[in-house]
């Protein structure tokens, strides 16, 4: 594990507990009726929300802004004492059927003094696995901008028993709080939402301008936004070039499928991949009823430059009327059949939103 280290040190009017644990550096904060809503929408970028669970205790958010890149607060990441959490674990909140649990491997944060240097409050934690190739992922804008129509998901402890993301949509990034490098924001949170992105959609794209980071304020709930009774959060160009450089990071990982089960009856699947020089079958995967596993294809197919059709059997029930179905996979870049022959097929990805570098997953349903 790596630390940036923050060369300017300052100090902060932050309310923070005596016991700092993951969910305790943004206590609970709403103004005026409570706007929050269940997150219940699997389309893009709400999919690419993460929910960051300590083992040993408490929660964080996060979101995904690469394929296994999450952005997250310091204090998420790092204990009071300096030192770092020990075993976090992500959650996405995914799409039906498929919401794996995916180990932090690495992060990287601002600061580890997070009371006194409230700017530099974010982390970047790096996953096992790149699940944010079939979620998607979120984008940073270049600056964070002042105005409304911004949204803000995260695991607020008192909403649901912080096991699911309470939404405000349309809350406002209000102005740099004197010149201490945070930024004043209204969005509805609490105790569990630390870590969670504040951000707008964009032709299209989902872009962070801010990251929810503490409160401004003794009170849990207000009549109204002030300055003295406010929502802080860390600007994205504060971080901006660090999350750069590790997007950059190059990591192979192995292709994949991800295979959803869609019937109500748990059921076995086996592949078969083929061209005209090599055939290779991958075993029977279990999969219960309406849910989703990650399938790595066998290795002469993950690293080969080749195109392959792929055959999924089921052992219990027909796939679209038989018993198996036609793929291909392009070399590197796995993509749905959708012309007869499959050096015509154009490349298809589940979610359009990732790039097509090497080891993208693609999801397909039986």
């Amino acid at each position: 594990m790596c630390h940036y280290v923050a060369m300017k040190a300052f100090t902060a009017l932050l309310l923070l507990t005596s016991s700092v644990s993951l969910a305790d550096m943004a206590p609970k904060a709403i103004f005026g009726p409570d706007n929050r809503t269940a997150l219940d929408s699997y389309a893009y970028p709400f999919g690419a929300v993460v929910r960051l669970v300590n083992t040993e205790g408490g929660h964080c958010s996060g979101s995904l802004i690469g394929r296994d890149l999450v952005l997250t607060n310091s204090h998420c990441m790092i204990e009071e004492s300096g030192s770092a959490k020990k075993s976090i674990q992500a959650t996405i909140h995914g799409l039906p059927g498929y919401s794996p649990k995916v180990a932090v491997s690495s992060f990287i944060s601002g600061t580890r003094d997070y009371k006194d240097e409230p700017r530099f409050d974010w982390a970047l934690a790096r996953l096992k696995e790149p699940i944010g190739d079939v979620v998607g992922w979120f984008r940073l804008a270049n600056a964070a901008k002042v105005g409304s129509g911004f949204t803000l998901a995260g695991f607020s402890g008192d909403f649901k028993r912080g096991e699911v993301a309470g939404v405000h949509a349309g809350c406002s990034l209000k102005g740099p709080l004197g010149g201490l490098g945070v930024m004043m924001h209204d969005c509805d949170m609490t105790k569990g939402a630390s870590g969670s992105s504040i951000w707008k959609i964009e032709n299209k794209l989902a872009y962070i301008h801010a990251l929810n980071s503490a409160q401004l304020g003794k009170d849990d709930e207000h009549d109204h936004w002030s300055e003295e009774a406010s929502n802080l959060s860390v600007p994205v160009e504060t971080f901006l070039d660090q999350a750069k450089q590790e997007l950059a990071a190059s990591i192979s990982y192995d292709a994949g499928l991800v295979i959803c089960n869609t019937r109500d009856k748990k059921d076995k699947f086996a592949f078969g991949f083929y061209n005209a020089s090599l055939s290779v079958s991958k075993g029977w995967v279990s999969i219960a009823a309406n849910e989703c596993a990650q399938v790595k294809l066998p290795k002469p197919v993950a690293k080969g430059s080749e195109s392959y059709r792929i055959y999924s059997y089921a052992k219990e029930h027909d796939i679209n009327g038989e018993f198996s179905r036609e793929y291909c996979t392009g070399g590197f870049f796995p993509f749905e059949k959708n012309e007869g022959d499959c050096s015509n097929s154009k490349i298809k990805m589940f979610t359009s939103i990732g790039n097509t570098k090497p080891g993208h997953i693609i999801r397909i349903d039986l």
